[in-house]
């Protein structure tokens, strides 16, 4: 939203002085009616922004999932795995990351692999076209059907036509802003996946 400040701080500015044109009579009417011009133009962007501002100090499910996987000391797992888009860019152990889910059952045997967080990033994309990418969607639906230890969905933010939004703007936004990202799971695998059919 940043870059788009000073040209919406431009257009009001015109905007302002060519309804200012169209205003014949003067005073008082004219002032009121500038100032409603003014806010009906710069509020819903400048809420925007705010909303971005705030939702950018919360974090994403990303952010969220790793967290979380500090926490119940699956990053010290060595038997943990993890796809691309599961945690923040800053994460490191690159060991332990996959682009993308392995295409063979095989390779989730434990107790080399006990635990796997996928994201919806990367499994959309197969389970969009299953019959293209058939390996992948049969693992994704063997992991699905393991233990799911932890979800992390996203929070739409909600829109003007929300009510609550609108009420939001008086009492504040924190409430009311979503949090951003993927859909982020975390399974435990009960059993060696490669003898599943």
């Amino acid at each position: 939203m940043i870059p788009a400040v000073p040209l919406l701080a431009i257009l009001a500015a015109h905007s302002i002085n060519e309804v200012s044109n169209w205003i014949s009579f003067g005073g008082r009417a004219r002032g009121i009616i500038l100032m409603s011009f003014i806010l009906f133009i710069l509020l819903p962007p400048m809420s925007y922004s705010v909303i971005h501002s705030v939702a950018s100090a919360k974090g994403d499910t990303r952010l969220l999932s790793l967290s979380w996987a500090n926490e119940n000391g699956l990053l010290k797992k060595k038997s943990f795995r993890y796809e691309n888009y599961c945690f923040t860019k800053e994460f490191g152990h690159v060991n332990r990351q996959h682009p993308r889910i392995q295409a063979s059952l095989s390779y989730y045997k434990p107790p080399a692999v006990t635990d796997l967080c996928v994201s919806s990033y990367i499994y959309d994309r197969f389970l969009t076209e299953p019959i293209r990418f058939e390996k992948y969607v049969k693992v994704y639906n063997h992991v699905f059907k393991q233990e799911l230890l932890k979800e992390f969905v996203p929070i739409k933010t909600r829109s003007w036509s929300d009510i609550h939004y609108v009420k939001s703007l008086l009492l504040g936004f924190d409430q009311y802003v979503g949090v951003p990202g993927p859909t982020i799971r975390f399974y435990h695998f009960r059993e060696d996946l490669s003898t599943e059919g």
